[in-house]
C-alpha cells in the first residue's frame, strides 16, 4: 500500500466510524443507559416483532460494529500517522491531513490557512509526490 492509499484508508475508516456513531444516535432508546447491551427494558424480549425490540437488536449490532471499527481505525491510524510523519514540513503535513484524512477540499483548506487555493493545491501535490 502506498502512502496515499494508507491516508485514504485512514479517511475511509474515520468516515465509517462517524456513520456508525450517527446511526447509533438515531436509534438511541430514551432512558436507556449508554454502553449497555443485551439488557431488556419494559419487559420486551429480543425475539419478538415489537419495534422496540427490533431497535434494541439493531442498536446492539451497531455497538458491536462500532467496537470492531474502533480496533480497525486504531491500526490504520497508526499507519496513517506514520506516513504523515515522513513529511518534513508541518505545513505540508497539515495540508495532507486536511485533504486526505478530514476530506477537506483545497478551497476549504485555503480558507482555514488564509492562503490561496492554488497555493494549497501546489503544496499538496508536491507533498503527495514525496510520499507516494
Amino acid at each position: 500500500m502506498t502512502g496515499i492509499e494508507i491516508l485514504r484508508a485512514y479517511a475511509a475508516a474515520l468516515r465509517e466510524r462517524n456513520a456508525i456513531e450517527l446511526q447509533i444516535e438515531r436509534l438511541r432508546i430514551p432512558c436507556r443507559p449508554s454502553g449497555l447491551t443485551g439488557v431488556t427494558y419494559d419487559k420486551v424480549g429480543r425475539n419478538t416483532n415489537d419495534p422496540t425490540a427490533a431497535a434494541m437488536q439493531a442498536l446492539d449490532g451497531l455497538e458491536d460494529r462500532l467496537r470492531a471499527q474502533m480496533v480497525e481505525l486504531a491500526a490504520i491510524a497508526e499507519r496513517g500517522e506514520a506516513v504523515l510523519q515522513t513529511v518534513p514540513s508541518l505545513t505540508d503535513r497539515t495540508i495532507l491531513r486536511c485533504a486526505h484524512v478530514l476530506d477537506m477540499s483545497d478551497e476549504d483548506i485555503a480558507d482555514d490557512m488564509h492562503r490561496s487555493r492554488s497555493w494549497v493545491q501546489q503544496r499538496r501535490k508536491e507533498a503527495e509526490k514525496n510520499i507516494s
